[in-house]
């Protein structure tokens, strides 16, 4: 049992719950009408934004669906909220709903369809339309005369929860509905509830300090729902997790545009995705209906071939794979399910890809420290010096939003996180004269909160606006804002006369993601140089979900982030200076990367010998300041005598240089890489393989059946291995993954136990080495 758990249990036995496992509680009561089920009535036991803040909420087990509690819609929107909601009997079984703001809505509970005048302000806090919403008055604001592009436009709400087999129901004039649709339907990051073990959690995002959706990803949870299933999962429960778990994807994803069958999905939902698609997909289906825990979480896991989008959109059994005799077990078994993917995402070699890169940046940033001339361990990030050049490592952009709170609305203490500690990084920089060039290093960066790129930016290039659109409702929105540079908790004259004297640049890699593809993206389009690999993608926002059975998830959302041009950032980010190499073991080098001398030369041909102060660049415009890239391929060594500065004027001689770098792969191992990466693809090796090298350096690799049919033909470049498919797609022939679930989990839980990025450096003593010196 998880913590928090053991102390609700106590909490509750002093409250004399009636029935804190209600699961348990035998069919006692009689239907109250001659068509209404007969059900069990109980309590479930409330953890309220705290662990301490126990109660507990009525509901009721149905006979007919005794795995899934019921409440009252006025019960759960009262502790959802703190806010109570106005509802009032049409006719039998159909209820107006009125929210806090005002706007109206019906539940149908003969028809089991919810509608409403306006989807945003029904289904959203009162908070997040009125300005009571306390991150709105933190150190990053709207703008007083900013305008809200659509603000007063409405968007209709249309559920039809029969279509999920989702049956909402009616008492003696009382609106009843399953408690965990309520939990998905009535969602927002500050305010969100998960039914997780026979217990109702309300918690806040991941940036608080009780995100209850972390509870689902522990140990103790795994072990729980191990114990809860062995025997297997009720009927009941099957048939409803899938359809709310189909329906929770259909309410709120914002289709990246990754997946080969986004506009099936766009169509027909998530389960027309599984039904529809190809043979593994309803496979995956059959596993998610099925009554075996073990099925399920093949289930569970393999919904990543078909809608992973680098992180955001997330469905793992890594949880239930905690326990080490279920991983032993899941590992044994898991390769006689021969599920063959076809047309699926390489969900395997993007996770490869990432562990590789934090490997090689986590090497390249310890050889980094140990010739640092000065460093110093900061809260959620370190610093380092040597020369001209100063960087600030950091590997999430998350600050404790209560910390935040406190000091700006209740005269607390200044928070001790990322935040102020780039403030404190970049105003030493600034003072300390020999420093011209100020580095962040996003290595190794998940992301985070968007108010904390958007402080960052506005310090380094005065940026006040950002795009952002929300995919859902076809919205588009230049937000304006205002920023307290100084973090005094006054938006004044001080602010504006901050203005380090500095050059900025970024570094970034294929870990780089979410925020931290965000920040590049702002950056290059603001004139910023940046240095690396090209960052992991990632441009929608973000919401965890727990299914009614108890596994976390999460979902890329409709809203989305831009660029300048107002296009979707999801791709990645490509550095003016790619200087990572590929090297023939399959591991990546990031040491030129990390280089103090490499930098300052990139500095100084990026911006010229003499520091310049960076200003935003207007919108729908590209930065004069860009023009400068290199000629230099992933897989050549950057040296000051080899990189060649590529304007408009670019000689032939030049572009037949950079075409004819030294191979690294021969057609040979070219030849076996793409038949293995077709079969890993599409389930089947081709027969035959017959390769063409062209006059560009790349080579043509047609692949066959039998028959002699050509089913695809690859262009790759021999130096790096990557090129495109018939369709245009994407081909990484040296990171290709063998998809299989063993490998897939392994690789996954690798990564969320390696612990790695700037906080492993911080723990390998090299800081405190530096600090005694």
């Amino acid at each position: 049992m998880n913590k928090y758990f053991r102390r609700t249990a106590a909490g509750i036995s002093a409250l004399a719950i009636l029935a804190a496992m209600p699961c348990m509680t035998a069919f006692a009561a009689e239907a109250e009408t001659e068509t209404e089920a007969a059900f069990s009535a109980a309590q479930l036991p409330v953890l309220h934004y705290s662990p301490e803040d126990v109660s507990a909420i009525d509901c009721r087990f149905y006979e007919d669906l005794p795995s899934v509690p019921y409440v009252k819609l006025t019960d759960y929107y009262t502790l959802w909220v703190d806010n109570t909601v106005e509802i009032t009997e049409l006719s039998e079984g159909v209820f107006e709903v009125k929210v806090p703001y005002g706007t109206t809505g019906v539940f149908d509970t003969v028809k089991d369809t919810v509608t409403a005048e306006d989807r945003l302000t029904f289904l959203e806090p009162l908070e997040s339309h009125n300005g009571e919403d306390y991150t709105e008055h933190l150190f990053v604001q709207d703008a007083e005369d900013a305008e809200k592009d659509d603000a007063d436009k409405k968007h209709p709400l249309s559920l039809d929860l029969a279509s999920y087999d989702i049956d909402l129901r009616s008492s003696e004039g009382e609106l009843w509905c399953p408690l965990p649709t309520l939990c998905d339907m009535f969602y927002d990051g500050l305010r969100n509830a998960n039914y997780i073990e026979n217990t109702l959690v309300f918690g806040r995002d991941i940036s608080s300090d009780f995100a209850n959706y972390r509870i689902a990803a522990t140990a103790d949870h795994a072990n729980a729902m191990i114990e809860q299933y062995q025997n297997g999962r009720p009927a009941d429960l099957v048939k409803y997790n899938y359809n709310e778990l189909c329906f929770t994807f259909d309410l709120y994803y914002g289709f990246p545009g990754r997946s080969p069958y986004t506009e099936l999905m766009r169509e027909k939902g998530l389960d027309g995705l599984l039904s529809e698609a190809n043979d593994s997909t309803r496979r995956i289906k059959e596993f998610l209906l099925s009554d075996s825990l073990m099925d399920y979480s093949v289930g569970i896991d393999s919904l990543n071939m078909y809608t992973w989008d680098g992180g955001h959109t997330a469905f793992s059994a890594v949880p239930l794979l905690m326990n080490k005799e279920y991983m032993a077990q899941f590992r044994e078994i898991a390769p006689s399910y021969n599920l063959k993917f076809e047309n699926s995402i390489d969900f395997a070699g993007d996770q490869m890809s990432t562990y590789l890169s934090i490997n090689g940046v986590d090497a390249a940033r310890k050889a980094m420290l140990e010739d640092a001339d000065y460093a110093k361990q900061l809260s959620g990030a370190f610093y380092v010096e040597k020369g001209d050049t100063a960087i600030f490592s950091f590997d999430q952009f998350m600050v404790s939003a209560e910390g935040w709170k406190g000091y700006y609305l209740e005269d607390g203490e200044m928070p001790s996180d990322v935040l102020t500690s780039f403030y404190q990084a970049i105003s030493r920089a600034d003072e300390n004269p020999a420093i011209k060039n100020f580095v962040l290093d996003l290595g190794t960066n998940v992301g985070g909160v968007t108010l904390v790129a958007q402080y960052m930016m506005n310090i380094m290039t005065g940026l006040d606006h950002v795009k952002m659109a929300n995919n859902t409702l076809g919205t588009l929105n230049d937000d304006v804002y205002i920023v307290d540079k100084n973090l005094d908790k006054a938006f004044d004259e001080k602010d504006a006369a901050f203005k380090p004297d500095l050059r900025y640049g970024v570094i970034t890699s294929h870990r780089s993601f979410s925020c931290g593809n965000w920040m590049p993206s702002l950056a290059k389009d603001n004139g910023i140089l940046l240095m690396g690999e090209q960052s992991g993608g990632g441009a929608c926002a973000v919401e965890y979900h727990v299914s009614a059975d108890g596994i976390p998830f999460s979902i890329s959302t409709g809203t989305t982030l831009l660029d300048q041009n107002g296009e979707s950032i999801d791709a990645g980010i490509k550095p003016h200076y790619e200087n990572v190499k590929y090297l023939e073991n399959g591991t990546k080098d990031f040491s030129e990367t990390y280089n103090f001398a490499n930098i300052s030369k990139y500095f100084d041909e990026f911006y010229g010998t003499e520091p310049e102060t960076t200003e935003p660049a207007e919108t729908g415009t590209t930065a004069e300041t860009t023009t400068t890239e290199t000629t230099t391929t992933a897989t050549t060594e950057v040296t000051s005598s080899e990189t060649t500065a590529q304007t408009s004027e670019t000689t032939a001689a030049e572009t037949t240089a950079s075409q004819t770098a030294e191979k690294k792969y021969s057609v040979s191992d070219l030849k076996k890489m793409a038949s293995k990466d077709y079969e890993s693809k599409n389930g089947k090796a081709p027969a035959k393989t017959v390769t063409k090298e062209n006059a560009d350096g790349t080579v043509s690799i047609e692949l066959t059946d039998a028959s002699g049919k050509v089913l695809d033909t690859y262009t790759i470049d021999p130096a790096t291995g990557t090129g495109k498919d018939s369709k245009g797609g994407e081909v990484n022939l040296p990171q290709t993954g063998n998809n299989s679930l063993g490998t897939v989990s392994a690789v996954a839980l690798a990564l969320l136990l390696l612990g790695a990025g700037s906080a492993a450096v911080a723990g390998s003593g090299i800081l405190r080495k530096k600090d005694e010196e």
